[in-house]
């Protein structure tokens, strides 16, 4: 520090002896040097004195000055920053830095430097976080809504929130002062003090959030697989992109670019831009599902790491992708990720963290070599969720089941910071000029690329000609269209003629006629059609138009040249002439009745009077001789034609039967069925309003809306849960803005009710087939099976109703779920009863009913999630508005009630399966 201090006041003796010097200024004055041998500082001060504007001459000498004292400032600034990054060093060849523990290295550091060290014991995890730029506050989040801000070096808390429902990430905005969270169904934004600000609902069922601070863009990405952009100093949704590659867990940002990483569950690496909206950089990275992606600050973005679900992790080089520049196996399955400021890249997996230096990660080596090892440390807790480096500090945080752990990686911060981009020391009134300025300096989304440096660079200039020095500078794919045309020999280089500079008589055209011809035709469909598209360019589509329309003008000269005027010989209603024979429409002929039949005949009544026995008489003269008027539909020209004959009559038409020939008035008959419908309408509404609690028809009659595929399916799932995979239901938004569950036919994992009575009536009827072999059929076989049937699946069913009731379960149709899934048991049971007429001996016999009841009881585990546990789906579908995930005590409750419910299908099959 003394060498350095007395360095720099050598440097500033030996400046002030130069300005000092009385003969060099006496030589300045009365002598004149070359202005190449000029010291350049009094050439900028004194070089525009040629300059006759007082004003400007004054502005220039002014900003000569300041860039002359800037550049001192830096001179001094190199002597100023003391600080330097400090890494492990070992003593001898036989020692490794990863052979120091956690203990020695606080033990060894400074004290402000061994804060760093600390364990946050916490409840609700796994814990995601996010530290602010300049590394001074921290902002953590659990899995079941435990989130709170605090500063972590001084311990104080800003905020702390118990949102009661699934986060999956959290991030700062601008500074401390607001954060985002990535909640269950939207993303909410929130102030200092946890005040709830913003509900993004353009961002649906959120996985991972980023905020680019030099474009003050929200970018967040979701289960859909949708990359959307919100401007968080207008508040506009700027543009969403479809991925098309499913939900996405893995996200981060290339601080040097701004362009978004993300990882997806095909392996794939996709980098994004708002102005693209396709992926700029697509690659196959793993052949797993990608869980973690970082991207090194240090290098400007230049390296970027992955970790997949098959347990290794790639360095890849963002100038080319050409293959990883390293790669290796992870212990401990997935990894989590993150590159430090001093490019370490620390590797959390299993139990496990490991950190390694940069040098080393960047060497090119072919094959499965981990790098050397520079630090690691063990985790008890497991999983570990999350992993980040803290800014300007030598402290790696882990986030993991528990709460989070910070470790001490000494030479991984940088020791050097600058206060106008992130001052950990910054006060209210340096945060809100710090805002201000960064709204003024704000960029445009336009401006993010995968290559930055093209701002300010010129565009290349485009000639119209094609000469040699262009062809050889100019690659054939940037050249225009028209130049690769010539060059290919495709080009149409005829002088294109219009048509209206000469008239019909050939004789040329003078401007005013050509003026006054301009726009005729000028809308017809062809001249549009060649109008939109180029003249020299060779489209066969166009060159067959243009030979049309030269022979009708060829012909249209030969009419004119033979003397025909085309006025007197056609008219408008030429169109309608039809030149070749025409053949007259011909109508079938229905066979109606032109009487109505005489009804049956009726017995004398003992009142004294007599029913009509037949027909009172025929009917009136002109249903007999009815001879209809024309239908003015059905005239037309062609009747009118003499050459092609004469229409066919139409066909005669049926008398509507009088109720006065049965001595019934027709108002009277009028008055009876509108009565009947009446007493019909009155019947259908006591039936509904008596018996629709009972049956609730809207409810239970969605469960029958089956088809056949899904009845095999659906079979397939119960004989052999093993195979399936997605267990959770379907919902859609109604046109009403509800959320209901789709049906069995659309949706596989739908309970229905036809599965389940068909059951129940085989297993009635399999229990007497089965007495009947065994000589032990009897009449009431039958209720009796029917009544055992019956009564296990009531008590089933209460079983169940009543475990909801005291969990506090509730949800839309649950009464009639409950059913349909207590009446798929019959299935299995059905399924050991075949399996006993095979004779399969005591042994296999035995293994086959364990089999059934097991898939029976791991079918309603899964199945019966959906109500017992609901997703954010079935939260959304139920009949509460204000449903949330269930907390954690409240949750193993309930999963230990569904493993009582799987147990009890051991004791209901059994019993069923005696017959």
């Amino acid at each position: 520090m003394d060498a350095l201090i007395a360095k720099a006041n050598e440097r500033r003796k030996r400046r002030k002896i130069n300005h000092q010097d009385k003969t060099a200024d006496s030589i300045k004055h009365n002598s004149a040097i070359p202005r190449s041998l000029q010291d350049k500082t009094d050439h900028d001060q004194n070089g525009f004195r040629h300059i006759t504007n007082p004003k400007l001459r004054k502005q220039l000498n002014r900003t000569s000055a300041q860039s002359t004292r800037a550049k001192h400032l830096a001179e001094d600034a190199e002597l100023l920053l003391l600080e330097d990054t400090g890494l492990i060093q070992v003593e001898g060849e036989l020692e490794r830095t990863w052979r120091v523990a956690q203990a020695e290295i606080e033990v060894s550091a400074g004290g402000q430097a061994a804060q760093g060290r600390k364990e946050w014991k916490l409840d609700g995890g796994p814990y995601r976080f996010r530290y602010t730029r300049n590394g001074r506050h921290l902002a953590i989040v659990g899995n079941s809504g435990h989130a709170a801000t605090f500063d972590w070096l001084t311990g104080t808390l800003h905020a702390e929130l118990q949102l009661q429902e699934t986060c999956r990430d959290i991030t700062f905005l601008q500074d401390h002062s607001l954060f985002a969270i990535a909640q269950n169904k939207y993303v909410y934004v929130y102030d200092r003090d946890g005040v709830e600000l913003h509900c993004l609902k353009s961002h649906i069922e959120p996985t991972r959030i980023e905020f680019l601070p030099y474009h003050w863009l929200l970018a967040t990405i979701g289960n859909a697989g949708y990359l959307k952009y919100q401007d968080t100093s207008t508040g506009q949704l700027l543009v969403e992109h479809r991925t098309k590659l499913g939900a996405c867990h893995a996200m981060t940002q290339n601080l040097h670019n701004a362009v978004i990483h993300l990882g997806h569950s095909n392996g794939c690496v996709t980098l994004w831009t708002p102005n693209l909206p396709h992926p700029a950089v697509q690659l196959l990275a793993h052949l797993g599902p990608v869980c973690s992606v970082a991207v090194d600050p240090s290098t400007g973005g230049r390296y970027m790491a992955t970790a997949g679900r098959d347990s290794i992790v790639k360095v890849w080089d963002c100038r080319n992708w050409k293959g990883a520049v390293r790669e290796w196996s992870s212990r401990g399955g997935p990894a989590e990720i993150n590159w430090s400021e001093r490019g370490s890249l620390a590797v959390a997996s299993g139990g496990t963290v490991n950190v390694y230096a940069s040098p080393t990660i960047q060497k090119p080596i072919h094959g499965n070599t981990q790098p050397p090892l520079y630090l690691t440390h063990p985790l008890p807790h497991r999983p570990l969720t999350s992993v980040a480096f803290a800014p300007f500090h030598d402290v790696l945080t882990v986030g993991h089941v528990d709460g989070l752990s910070s470790i001490l990686i000494p030479g991984a911060g940088e020791p050097n910071f600058d206060s106008t981009e992130a001052d950990p020391f910054e006060n209210s009134k340096a945060r809100r000029e710090k805002e201000v300025k960064g709204l003024l300096d704000k960029l445009q989304p336009d401006m993010i690329t995968l290559n930055p440096e093209f701002v300010g660079s010129l565009a290349p200039t485009h000639g119209t000609t094609l000469d040699s020095k262009r062809s050889q500078s100019v690659p054939f794919a940037r050249l225009p269209r028209i130049e690769r045309l010539r060059v290919q020999g495709k080009a149409d280089e005829t002088e294109v003629v219009d048509p209206d500079d000469f008239a019909p008589d050939g004789t040329k055209r003078t401007p005013e006629e050509k003026q006054r011809k301009k726009m005729r035709g000028k809308n017809k469909s062809l001249k549009r059609y060649l109008r939109k598209h180029r003249k020299n360019v060779i489209d066969p589509t166009t060159v067959a138009i243009r030979a049309k329309l030269e022979k009708q003008k060829q012909e249209k000269q030969q009419r004119a040249s033979k003397g025909v005027n085309e006025s007197s010989t056609r008219s408008a209603l030429d169109r309608f002439i039809t030149y070749p024979p025409f053949v007259p429409l011909a109508h079938p002929v229905p066979n109606y009745p032109t009487f109505i039949p005489e009804p049956p005949s009726t017995p004398g009544s003992p009142q004294g009077y007599q029913r009509f026995s037949s027909s009172p008489g025929p009917a009136p003269q002109q249903s007999q001789n009815y001879q209809p008027a024309p239908v003015p539909a059905y005239a037309s020209h062609f009747q009118n034609s003499h050459q092609h004959g004469e229409m066919p009559p139409p066909p005669p038409m049926f008398a509507q039967p009088q109720f006065g020939a049965w001595g019934v008035n027709d108002a009277t008959a009028q008055f009876g069925m509108q009565l009947g419908q009446s007493a019909v309408a009155a019947g259908q509404d006591y039936v509904q309003r008596t018996w629709g609690g009972v049956f609730p028809n809207t409810r239970v009659k969605p469960h029958f809306n089956v088809s056949n595929s899904y009845v095999i399916r659906k079979l397939r799932v119960l004989l052999f849960p093993w195979s399936h995979k997605q267990w959770g239901r379907k919902s859609h938004r109604t046109d009403a803005g509800q959320t209901e569950y789709l049906t069995p036919r659309d949706d596989l994992n739908s309970p229905d009710l036809y599965i389940p009575v068909m059951a129940l009536v085989t297993y009635v009827l399999l229990s007497a087939f089965y007495s009947g072999v065994t000589a032990r059929f009897q009449p009431q076989v039958l209720g009796e099976s029917a009544s055992r049937a019956i009564m296990v699946l009531i008590l089933d069913f209460f079983v169940v109703l009543l475990g909801c009731y005291f969990l506090n379960v509730q949800s839309t149709s649950q009464s009639v779920d409950i059913v349909a899934y207590a009446g798929y048991k019959f299935v299995g049971v059905i399924a050991i009863i075949l399996t006993g007429f095979l004779n399969l001996g005591r042994t296999l016999g035995w293994v086959t009913s364990v089999y059934f009841i097991a898939a029976n009881s791991f079918f309603l585990l899964r199945s019966l999630g959906s109500i017992i546990l609901p997703s954010a789906a079935s939260r959304a579908a139920s009949a509460d508005p204000y449903a949330t995930a269930p907390p954690p005590r409240q949750r193993r409750r309930r999963i230990g009630f569904l493993l009582f419910e799987a147990a009890t299908q051991v004791v209901w099959m059994g019993f069923l399966a005696r017959v």
